[in-house]
Formats: structure tokens, sequence, C-alpha cells
């Protein structure tokens, strides 16, 4: 069925099981989520290969622009 646990009414048919795909997904969610703060917390991110530089004048007419706009 959709994304919820009922039970199946009788005129319905299963075809897969998405409430098992959905708990396991979750699992899988979580275990990102502590390697990434794992990773945070130990300074393996982000590291300078995740960063990208901007030139000093493109940063500042960045800054101008919404400096306008607010």
């Amino acid at each position: 069925m959709g994304c919820s646990s009922i039970d199946i009414p009788r005129h319905a048919k299963k075809y897969r099981d998405f409430d098992k795909i959905y708990k396991e997904l979750q699992k899988e969610r979580i275990k990102a989520f502590n390697e990434y703060k794992h990773d945070v917390l130990n300074n393996k991110f982000p590291l300078n290969r995740h960063s990208i530089e901007i030139d000093k004048k493109e940063l500042d007419n960045f800054k101008k622009f919404f400096k306008k706009k607010l």
C-alpha cells in the first residue's frame, strides 16, 4: 500500500512490503547521519576538497546585492 501501516483491505492485493522497505531506509538514514556527525566531530568533514573558493570582488558584489534586497 502507500506510506501508511494500515491493514490491507480484502479487496486489495499487496505487491510489495513498502513498510519493511521504509523501515530499512530509516535505519540507513540514521547510520548516514551518525557517520556524518562522527566525521564532523573528528574533523574529517568538511575538508578543503569539499569547499570552493570565491574571488573577494565577487563576494563583495554578492553581499552588496543582498543588502539592496533587504
